[in-house]
């Protein structure tokens, strides 16, 4: 097995972990935050705002990243795959 492949296999498997991790911050974040923000805006606490602002659009970019380079993954898992062979990310 070529080293490229082996990086396209790991790279593959670390992605889909990271992309399912970063979707699962980001149901926290939707679940959890509203509460808290209320909680903030409240008290009048505007930095606490801010702060949770700032952390939900971080988790969005991490997903577009994350979805960005999946596509990319699998864009060169298409590429090295030879001619005529169906290749497919393990």
């Amino acid at each position: 097995m070529k080293q490229e492949t082996i990086f396209l296999s790991v790279a593959a498997n670390h992605f889909s972990e990271m992309r399912l991790m970063a979707e699962g911050a980001i149901a926290l974040y939707e679940n959890q935050a509203t509460v808290l923000c209320r909680m903030a805006r409240d008290a009048d606490n505007h930095e606490a705002q801010i702060a949770f602002n700032d952390i939900g659009a971080a988790l969005y970019d991490l997903r577009s990243h994350m979805e960005e380079l999946q596509e990319a993954l699998h864009q060169a898992v298409l590429l090295d795959a030879p001619e005529g062979e169906e290749k497919t990310v393990d």
